[in-house]
């Protein structure tokens, strides 16, 4: 199977928070967190804002080192033509493209569920999970499944 998530159940927010701490200690991704309250601290826990900034940083300061400097210089030049221009833009856009593939992680999306839903779940990547003591007794305390992501959406609503 190409992409494995597993959907982890907890009982309540804090054990929501203690999970994530313990998936970020043995660096397994979570890629979606549904809670159907808002959790305080939860964006500072999964450090949404921070991934996001790092990847916009990377992923423009590539673009704009690469692409908009041999760009700009190219347009200057006095004998500059139409196919240089669209040649460089070219590279601009294949800078982007590559600089969007560099980045290792997305920040995990939050979602809220129906106010009287009561779950608090966790999707996480298990692709490349080493197998632990601890992380087998943490799965089977979060009746974890394994789900494939066409029927992860029919499981959460």
């Amino acid at each position: 199977m190409k992409n494995q998530l597993t959907l982890l159940h907890f009982e309540n927010p804090d054990d929501l928070l203690a999970g994530i701490d313990t998936l970020q200690q043995h660096n397994i991704v979570i890629r979606e967190i549904y809670a159907s309250a808002p959790v305080p601290n939860l964006e500072i826990k999964l450090r949404i804002k921070q991934l996001q900034f790092g990847k916009t940083i990377f992923r423009f300061g590539c673009l704009g080192g690469m692409g908009l400097t041999s760009l700009s210089y190219y347009l200057l030049a006095l004998h500059s033509d139409w196919k240089t221009a669209l040649l460089n833009i070219l590279i601009l856009l294949v800078t982007l493209l590559i600089a969007g593939c560099l980045f290792p992680t997305d920040a995990p999306r939050v979602f809220t569920l129906k106010p009287g839903d009561r779950r608090y779940l966790a999707v996480v990547d298990t692709r490349h999970i080493p197998v632990n003591g601890s992380i087998a007794h943490f799965f089977q305390y979060t009746g974890a499944v394994e789900v494939s992501p066409a029927i992860k959406n029919i499981l959460i609503s």
